[in-house]
């Protein structure tokens, strides 16, 4: 079967106290069978976009409260320093706008959101969320399709499990 590549803008349904509007513009990368179409998973993500953004910030909050040694590039000086997190909230300004990735692994449908343009955390790769439903899964330092290729090593090293 043949993997067929669609991108393009959509927009979601978010919270102003974060991004100061009530919806925003975001990219989207659906890999899809020719029979496929994730338009409806599209759908879904534009409705519980909060639900699923929150669920990132918690669970990069949790994994930085077990190990509270992350650093955060400073585009003025030009160096890394310590981030300091008081709550889930403070995330959002270190983790940039995700891309939204589309995919089938096995049998299920997975969402990714992809944090790399904008992503001020000293995270070589970026930062991948997956989610199953809203279900947040795995959060990974690297791209979504390696993530779903190589699941058992990425899920071995899951943010959400380290500690």
């Amino acid at each position: 079967m043949n993997v067929i590549e669609k991108s393009g803008l959509f927009k979601v349904i978010c919270d102003e106290n974060f991004f100061g509007l009530n919806e925003l513009e975001l990219s989207y990368y659906l890999y899809q069978q020719t029979e496929e179409d994730f338009s409806e998973y599209l759908q879904f993500v534009r409705k519980h976009f909060m639900e699923m953004y929150s669920a990132v910030l918690q669970g990069l909050f949790m994994a930085y409260s077990k190990n509270p040694k992350w650093d955060i590039w400073d585009e003025v000086t030009k160096t890394f320093s310590r981030m300091e997190l008081r709550d889930y909230k403070a995330v959002h300004q270190y983790i940039g706008m995700p891309v939204i990735e589309i995919m089938r692994y096995k049998e299920k449908i997975l969402t990714g959101f992809s944090f790399y343009q904008g992503n001020r955390m000293s995270v070589e790769h970026g930062i991948c969320a997956v989610f199953e439903s809203c279900n947040l899964l795995l959060i990974s330092d690297n791209h979504f399709s390696e993530i779903l290729r190589y699941w058992d090593y990425h899920d071995s090293f899951n943010i959400l499990k380290l500690g």
